[in-house]
């Protein structure tokens, strides 16, 4: 997508966890590697504070869309919780309107189909950037908006103007057949290869077993945890990276 020296890019997240940020930071400094040569002005919609995003964070405009506490009556229902969420996000962004060219949904946020469609009503150019199937989280988390969810993933993808992935085989995964001609694969990813990239040869490395990722039910890591203890005596060792609600848990396992 060719940006115009006038384009402001605002990028949209829901509440993030922790774990969150360094997917978040890694995607815009991409953009920034982007913005800066075109002028452009990135915006970010989140409830991310702008000490958290390290040395880019004046570089960016930070928005915090979302209340950090919830009533109790929130944290019963992850109904209210949700419509709470959804109904701050869409006031902020209304605000917006009129500073952005170019609205990036990521990490989750392009299930916010009312924004979407706010902004296709305006003519904005919108992009998906699907760094996961947040389809398919709300089902396995049995939440009770998972159809409202499925319905507006579909919507989301037929509104949007680019849908970006990692790779090829995601646009089966993420049921994105329909909407193929838009998808483009990423040629940068949100981690750090610099970071984490092969060192030796597989025949070379020790029997490490990696789980990198987030530590929520959903995932299952306490499931790895317990089967490693049937493979005692087997030279094999786990190596979490990572963190979550269930990091108390998987310490006490370990």
């Amino acid at each position: 997508m060719i940006m115009s020296p006038s384009v402001n890019i605002c990028v949209v997240t829901p509440p993030l966890q922790k774990a969150g940020l360094t997917p978040l930071t890694n995607l815009l400094r991409i953009l920034l590697q982007l913005a800066e040569s075109k002028g452009a002005r990135i915006l970010v919609v989140s409830n991310v504070k702008s000490n958290e995003l390290a040395e880019i964070a004046y570089k960016v405009q930070v928005i915090n869309a979302f209340p950090e506490s919830t009533s109790s009556s929130d944290e019963r229902s992850p109904l209210i919780l949700t419509v709470r969420r959804a109904v701050k996000l869409f006031t902020h962004l209304l605000k917006l309107r009129n500073n952005c060219n170019i609205v990036l949904l990521t990490l989750g946020a392009e299930l916010a189909f009312h924004c979407i469609l706010l902004f296709k009503l305006l003519r904005k150019k919108i992009v998906l950037m699907l760094a996961g199937n947040a389809r398919v989280v709300y089902k396995q988390r049995k939440h009770p908006l998972y159809p409202v969810a499925a319905l507006f993933h579909v919507g989301a993808t037929l509104l949007a103007d680019r849908i970006v992935v990692y790779s090829p085989s995601l646009v089966e995964s993420y049921g994105l057949r329909h909407v193929a001609f838009k998808v483009r694969v990423a040629r940068e990813h949100h981690l750090n290869f610099n970071l984490f990239k092969r060192v030796a040869r597989v025949a070379e490395r020790p029997n490490i077993i990696g789980y990198v990722g987030r530590l929520h039910a959903e995932k299952s890591p306490l499931s790895l945890v317990k089967a490693m203890r049937y493979l005692k005596g087997r030279g094999l060792k786990l190596v979490v990276i990572g963190d979550g609600p269930l990091r108390e848990a998987m310490e006490r396992l370990v």
